[in-house]
């Protein structure tokens, strides 16, 4: 797994540090003859966001939110079928909570 986002970096409006985040959107893309990539919140158990594949984005209404125990709720993301030269772009539109 490789860490995306890793949520402890970031405070919110009052300056405590984050300890979850309410994802709104996800646009992805890859490259270079990678299958898929997975996208989880570090947690005991990680808690799946989904497996993406080519391009494209969708929106959560309600937000995903880590509800998993324990862990640090980073944004971890593991490649599938991944050749040299392969790459993968996420942007992710959340709000910190």
């Amino acid at each position: 797994d490789e860490s995306l986002l890793d949520i402890s970096t970031l405070t919110n409006v009052n300056g405590a540090i984050c300890t979850n985040i309410a994802i709104e959107s996800i646009s992805w893309s890859m490259s270079g003859g990678l299958d898929a990539v997975r996208l989880e919140f570090d947690a005991t158990t990680d808690q799946s966001l989904g497996t993406f594949a080519d391009t494209n984005s969708a929106k959560y209404d309600p937000p995903i939110i880590k509800s998993a125990a324990g862990g640090t709720g980073d944004i971890l993301a593991t490649s599938f079928g991944a050749a040299a030269g392969a790459a993968f772009r996420f942007e992710l539109c959340f709000r910190v909570i």
